[in-house]
């Protein structure tokens, strides 16, 4: 089919199902894997391993597989390659970011999610999916969801720490009024910048990246998606001013949202 299509095959890829077969040779040897588990897609490049560590090592191990993570609202896999992934390492994705990527998730979604990603019951499922039908604007199965995967991944007081932080994000409490403590908690957990109380307001949303060019920005501003300190901003050349010393809450729409302190 890539031929037909007229598009480059690596060698790599090209044999992609033999360096599998191989990888999983060596966990063996190693590492005395006996199972490899991977989404449906992977089933042939999995039962390859199993049958070359037969032939190799005269040893039984064994494949499982599931079906593919799709997201029933824009029919994409979720997976490295449609660029949706997240990353359990949290210096690829923050604990926060983490936290926010399941609390997002959509309706449509979050039910099925449940049952592949948590460890509760179907009785217990089952009554957030009432609550879900009953009272979707409260997001009940949505924060549970990530209340639970949070946990599993980052453990007990990091969900704890992130939850928090994700109330006062989402309150928009007064960052100046927050005790030292919870200030350092929102440092360490949500998008923090400290930036030159000097820099101009498309500078501003280019350097946190919550726009990723000039252009971007000034649309995002044109727009009225921009608000700083609770203020909206529609024109890129009002530049706000801002002393020393303070912190502020740059948005953009409705779940976009930045902690920036100022410095000289």
């Amino acid at each position: 089919e890539r031929l037909k299509r007229e598009q480059q095959l690596s060698f790599l890829e090209f044999n992609y199902m033999v360096l599998q077969a191989y990888d999983f040779v060596e966990l063996n040897k190693r590492e005395n894997c006996i199972v490899q588990f991977g989404g449906s897609d992977q089933w042939g490049n999995i039962t390859i391993g199993v049958d070359l560590i037969r032939r190799i090592e005269q040893k039984t191990v064994h494949a499982l597989t599931q079906p593919l993570v799709v997201d029933k609202v824009s029919g994409k896999k979720f997976g490295k390659s449609e660029g949706n992934a997240i990353w359990l390492d949290a210096e690829k994705t923050s604990p926060y970011d983490f936290f926010q990527f399941w609390l997002n998730v959509e309706d449509e979604n979050v039910i099925d999610f449940l049952k592949r990603f948590t460890f509760l019951s179907l009785e217990e499922i089952g009554e957030l999916e009432s609550r879900l039908r009953n009272e979707p604007e409260k997001r009940e199965a949505q924060k549970q969801l990530a209340h639970e995967v949070t946990k599993f991944v980052h453990g007990d007081k990091k969900v704890l720490s992130v939850e928090r932080v994700a109330e006062i994000l989402f309150e928009e409490e007064d960052l100046n009024r927050l005790q030292a403590d919870e200030y350092e908690m929102l440092k360490l957990n949500a998008p923090y910048y400290a930036l030159s109380n000097d820099i101009s307001l498309i500078d501003l949303l280019t350097t946190t990246g919550l726009a990723s060019s000039n252009r971007e920005a000034r649309s995002f501003i044109e727009e009225g998606a921009i608000r700083i300190a609770g203020e909206k901003y529609t024109d890129a050349n009002n530049q706000p001013t801002f002393n020393v010393g303070d912190r502020v809450y740059v948005k953009r729409g409705k779940k976009r949202v930045m902690v920036v302190e100022f410095t000289d």
